[in-house]
């Protein structure tokens, strides 16, 4: 687990970042739990040292939402350099033991942006060509 200290000096580097995520957020991301999840999977998976931090630095983008949980294999097959079997098991293992937890609710406070419908342009009337005969 991340010491406190640790933590305290990176709050104060990024104060607007700590200001965005929840502290609940913040907890489970930097939990013994957490990170034992992570260091477990990537074991049995055959990952050990460097190879589980970038795991975890990648897991956590998604948690804050900077990377979509879809894009977690990929992710992990570029940036780590797993094969793409073993980065597509370790994701649907994270995405089962961690990403299940947050229970699909948006980790960082995002923006609403309000769509407007695509007006649809209009077209010319015509004049009906096609006559029939009426008998």
């Amino acid at each position: 687990m991340i010491e406190e200290n640790e933590l305290q000096k990176i709050k104060e580097e990024y104060p607007e970042f700590f200001n965005k995520v929840s502290p609940e957020l913040l907890r489970f991301i930097f939990s013994e739990k957490t990170l034992s999840q992570i260091a477990d999977i990537c074991a049995r998976n055959g990952l050990n040292g460097e190879k589980i931090e970038e795991v975890a630095y990648r897991v956590t983008f998604v948690l804050l939402d900077k990377l979509p949980k879809e894009s977690l294999a990929i992710a992990l097959e570029g940036g780590v350099g797993l094969s793409r079997e073993t980065a597509e098991k370790i994701s649907a293992e994270i995405n089962g033991l961690i990403f299940s937890q947050i229970h699909g609710s948006q980790p960082v406070a995002a923006p609403k942006v309000e769509l407007k419908p695509e007006e649809k342009p209009q077209t010319p009337a015509r004049p009906d060509t096609y006559r029939e005969t009426i008998e």
